[in-house]
This record gives C-alpha cells, sequence and structure tokens, in this order.
C-alpha cells in the first residue's frame, strides 16, 4: 500500500474511525468491554512488542537522517512499548495482580509517550551534529523521565481511584482517554501537515496510526476504566495503530534498501560509462579521423559515415548509462532528441508533459522510438521542422510529426528490409504493450504515434 495522497488517507480513516466508534456507541448496548485477562495480555504483549519493531525500524531512520523529529519518534515509540510491556504484561506476568502503581505507570507512560510524538509531529526536521551523543543522551532522559514518574506514582499512588465502580475512578479513567485521543490527534494534524508539505510517506503511515488511535481513545472513553485485565473494542483499534506504524517503518526501510540497490547500480553504470569513453569511444573517433583523410571514394565515405554513427551510437550509451535510474521521461527525451536536432540543424519543437515517470524499460523504449523517428526525419525526410508531444492522461502517448518528404507509409511497411527503423520502432512499442502507428504520404511529412495504455 502507497499513501501517496495523505490527505485522503486521514480522511478515509477518520471516516472508518467514526463509524466504528458510532455502531459501537448504537449497538453494544452498554458492553463496550470484558473481563479477560488472558487476552488482555496477548494485547498488550502485541502491542508492545510492535511498538519496539516500530521504534527500531524508525531509529534505523534516524541513523540514516540524523534529524532530530526521528529520533524523538523512535523516543515515543520506545516509552509506549516499554510502558506496555512493563507496566501491562509484566504483572499478569509474574502471576500477580496489578496495583495502583502499574495502572497508573501504564496510563502516565502513555500520555508521556503521545505528547513526545505529538512534540515529534511539529519538531523542526534539522540534522543533529552529533546524531551519536544526542541517541544516547536521548536514552539517558527518557530513563531518568520514566524513573521520575515511578518514583512520583509510588508516593501518591494510594490516593489515586482506579475502581471502576466509583464515580471518581471513572472520571479519572475519562479524562485519561479522552486527553490521549486529544493528543494523538494533534499528532496526527502535525504528521498529515508534513508529509503534504514535504512528501514523505512515513509521515503518512504516522497520521494514518495517530488517527486510528485517536478513535481508540475514544472507544476507551465509552467504558472509562483503568484496570487492567478488561479488553475492549478500540483494542482493535490499538492494534491497527501499531500496524499501520510497522508498515509505514517497513517501507522506509524498503525505500532505503532500494535506494543503495540503485546506488550501486548507477556506480556500475558509470564505470561501464568511463571504459566505453576510454575505450570504444576513443577508437571510433580514431577510425572516423583517418577514414576522413582518406580518399574520397565511395567505400571511404561509407566507412566514415558508418563510424561516425557508431561514434554517435556510444555517445548516446554513454549517456544513458550515466544519468540517473529514476529520471523523468520528459528530462530524457528532451535530453536525447534535443542532442540528435542540434547536430542536424533541425528545428525542434517540444511539447512535454513535466514529470513523467515510468518504469526503465518503457522509459527506454520511448526515447529509442523517439529517437529513430527524429533522425529518419532528418536523414530520410530532410525535415526542417520536428515537433514531438508527450502526454500522459488517460494514457502514454508520444506523438513525433516532420514537415519532410513524407513516404508510401503502408509500402514501406510491407517492405521491411527498406525500412527496417519503422519495423524497429514497432517491435519497441509492442515489447511494452504499446501502440505504434505511422501516417505519411509522399510530400506531406510522416506523424508517428506511440500509445500505451
Amino acid at each position: 500500500m502507497n499513501l501517496r495522497r495523505p490527505r485522503i488517507a486521514v480522511f478515509a480513516t477518520v471516516l472508518v474511525g467514526g463509524t466504528a466508534t458510532a455502531l459501537v456507541a448504537a449497538l453494544a448496548r452498554g458492553r463496550f468491554a470484558s473481563f479477560n485477562p488472558s487476552l488482555h495480555v496477548v494485547i498488550e504483549t502485541t502491542a508492545g512488542l510492535a511498538g519496539l519493531l516500530a521504534a527500531y525500524l524508525v531509529f534505523f531512520r534516524f541513523r540514516r537522517s540524523a534529524r532530530l523529529d526521528d529520533l524523538l519518534l523512535a523516543c515515543g515509540l520506545a516509552i509506549l512499548s516499554i510502558c506496555n510491556l512493563l507496566y501491562g504484561v509484566a504483572p499478569a506476568a509474574l502471576d500477580r495482580y496489578p496495583s495502583r502503581l502499574e495502572i497508573w505507570g501504564l496510563a502516565s507512560g502513555h500520555l508521556v509517550a503521545a505528547s513526545v510524538l505529538a512534540f515529534a509531529a511539529f519538531a523542526p526536521a534539522r540534522r543533529l551534529e552529533r546524531p551519536r551523543r544526542a541517541a544516547w543522551l536521548t536514552l539517558g532522559y527518557s530513563a531518568i523521565v520514566l524513573a521520575m514518574l515511578a518514583e512520583a506514582l509510588t508516593a501518591v499512588a494510594r490516593e489515586l481511584p482506579i475502581d471502576v465502580g466509583t464515580s471518581g475512578g471513572k472520571y479519572a479513567a475519562f479524562v485519561v482517554q479522552l486527553t490521549l485521543a486529544a493528543v494523538f490527534a494533534t499528532a496526527a494534524a502535525g504528521f498529515l501537515r508534513r508529509a503534504e508539505r514535504g512528501g514523505d510517506e512515513l509521515m503518512s503511515w504516522f497520521a494514518v496510526a495517530a488517527t486510528l488511535r485517536a478513535f481508540a481513545g475514544v472507544n476507551y472513553a465509552l467504558h472509562p476504566s483503568l484496570e487492567t485485565g478488561w479488553v475492549y473494542t478500540g483494542d482493535a483499534l490499538r492494534i491497527l495503530f501499531y500496524c499501520a506504524l510497522i508498515a509505514g517503518a517497513a517501507r522506509e526501510i524498503g525505500r532505503y534498501w532500494q535506494a543503495s540497490k540503485d546506488a550501486a547500480i548507477l556506480d556500475e553504470r558509470r564505470r561501464m560509462a568511463r571504459d566505453l569513453h576510454d575505450g570504444l569511444a576513443q577508437e571510433l573517433a580514431f577510425i572516423a579521423r583517418r577514414v576522413g583523410r582518406m580518399s574520397n571514394s565511395p567505400v571511404a565515405s561509407q566507412i566514415a559515415r558508418a563510424a561516425e554513427r557508431a561514434l554517435d551510437e556510444s555517445r548516446r550509451v554513454i549517456a544513458t548509462l550515466t544519468r540517473p535510474l529514476d529520471e523523468p521521461l520528459d528530462v530524457v527525451l528532451a535530453h536525447e532528441i534535443g542532442d540528435v536536432a542540434e547536430r542536424s540543424g533541425t528545428i525542434l519543437a517540444l511539447s512535454l508533459e513535466r514529470g513523467v515517470r515510468v518504469e526503465p524499460d518503457v522509459r527506454e523504449a520511448f526515447v529509442r522510438i523517439a529517437r529513430e523517428a527524429v533522425m529518419n526525419a532528418v536523414r530520410h525526410g530532410g525535415a526542417g521542422l520536428v515537433q514531438v508531444e508527450l502526454e500522459n492522461a488517460d494514457e502514454l502517448r508520444l506523438r513525433v510529426v516532420d514537415d519532410g518528404r513524407g513516404f508510401d507509409a503502408a509500402a514501406a511497411m510491407r517492405k521491411s528490409g527498406d525500412r527496417f527503423g519503422l519495423v524497429s520502432m514497432r517491435e519497441r512499442a509492442r515489447a511494452i504493450g504499446a501502440d505504434f502507428r505511422v501516417a505519411s504520404r509522399p510530400g506531406d511529412g510522416t506523424t508517428i504515434e506511440v500509445e500505451l495504455p
């Protein structure tokens, strides 16, 4: 799943979360929770481990970016998960009923973690000068905060209400859950803002996750209680919160490995380009110069032209190998056919939609077809003006129109041996699943179109 439109993704999450909450409130008839300690432990364990995994993946991103906001994100997720494991899972693992300290420790830890995440959503995305030192300091400060929180709770735990049967306990739980919902809603707004401004897909996933957690808090508030052992309807939304976190972090790591792979490929392509430039291209240039000094016989002229064409092709290959792998199609087209037109003295009119990104094989096929069409218009048609159009609406369309001499297109396609360039263009289009059309008449120029659904 790719969240390229964060506002729509968050709106859909709000719609789903709101609908689920409304249905629970309307149909549950007061049964918003059930006492099931075993299932509660499973949910808390899953939440804690999933949160730690998400925190690790985000910290991996911090190691690459060295940014303050990424460090805070990893810190907030780690605090959230540690509190789940320490206060939610450990008491059950030790086979004892949780005390007020653990119950309020879990609630307070969630509030601290949510506040850190909300702060990270609005924190500046600036690079830290000493990221390793900052990471260790953040870890130390977080441990101190949690220790101080535990000490404070130890002192006042006896006065804190937890019993769902008392009005004080209900009110305290209601306030805590709605506060958590408000903090996560604020964080969702911050993540959405950053996703739209910076195009950061991870922030889109965090906006969706924070929205789910906000609705989980609203669901918890429908049956306010801080006692552990209860399973709520909001637990499903909370598990989805962690799933969204892991999905976003995993996609971020996947993009990192893909970027590393692309960088390795580009390095190898550049090495090949250097070898071609220093070897094949130099030899072809030498052949072209020496043959040009020979007698003006037809054979010498043919060899010289063949060497020049081979040299042009080697230069094109070298230029292609040194370009970024994800360069937009319009940029590559403008460079390739512009080079052909410049060397031939032909006027070139470009109308290329900007930012068209396609798969590498599609880009290569379109560039080859466009280059061949322009070269044929110049060499065989004597064109003075060539127009190249690129559109990407319902389908990707390339159109090359020239004012050259034209030819009988139907006859040329039947005599494929005489027009191998046309056959080559048609086969390249067919290889990527595109339609190829040629329209030409003697004295009326030529139009070549390629359409990819």
